[in-house]
């Protein structure tokens, strides 16, 4: 028996320290804080923003994502871009976010899902839960149209510093096709139906550590 072991264990060395199994065992799924950096034009050349994808969208996971950009951002400009479902907890959900970014730096946005919460009254929770002037928060916008503002505010506040930026999506898995289309990814995962998209938020709903 302990020769056969041996036998298995030499057949399996050379596969255990592969350098695609350490790759593909190091590698996340889409949208699990998932980092694209990209070289904005400003006008003193180029800043450097990171945008993170997370499917992120219960207070627990909120306010986990949250813990780790502050960890890997500190101190660093941020915006946020937002859509919920209609039926999240809204007052355990958004303060995490509001953590990250002052109201007034939060892009609200909605999935075309029957479930989801239409931008702009994402936007007056937010408002109600930061007391502020509702002239200061950008207007709710398609997802498209959210990021972009998100990434030209954002590179204003950064040439201007000479500091990096990051910008956070989060809320919904129905979001993040167009997303990630927008940053230049385009492959089989972003051509997926509602039924597909919906499974994909449950499976990563439940666990409290889904983005550390």
């Amino acid at each position: 028996m302990l020769a056969k072991h041996r036998m298995l264990a030499s057949a399996l060395n050379p596969f255990l320290r592969s350098p695609l199994l350490r790759a593909s065992l190091m590698k996340r799924p889409p949208c699990r804080f998932e980092v694209f950096t990209r070289s904005e034009p400003a006008k003193s050349g180029s800043v450097r923003i990171d945008v993170v994808l997370d499917i992120a969208h219960n207070p627990d996971a909120l306010a986990a994502l949250a813990r780790k950009v502050k960890h890997l951002y500190p101190g660093i400009p941020t915006r946020v871009v937002v859509a919920l479902s209609a039926d999240k907890d809204l007052p355990r959900c958004l303060p995490p976010l509001l953590l990250l970014a002052h109201h007034h730096h939060i892009h609200t946005t909605q999935a075309l899902n029957p479930r989801a919460l239409p931008s702009e009254a994402l936007r007056e929770a937010f408002l109600a839960l930061s007391a502020g002037d509702v002239s200061n928060m950008p207007p709710g916008e398609s997802i498209g149209q959210a990021l972009s503002s998100a990434l030209q505010s954002l590179v204003i506040e950064v040439d201007d510093r000479q500091v990096g930026g990051v910008v956070v999506v989060c809320g919904s898995a129905f979001v993040m096709a167009e997303a990630r289309a927008m940053l230049g990814c385009r492959d089989d995962r972003d051509e997926m139906d509602p039924d597909t998209a919906r499974d994909m938020q449950e499976y990563f709903a439940d666990s409290p550590n889904k983005t550390t």
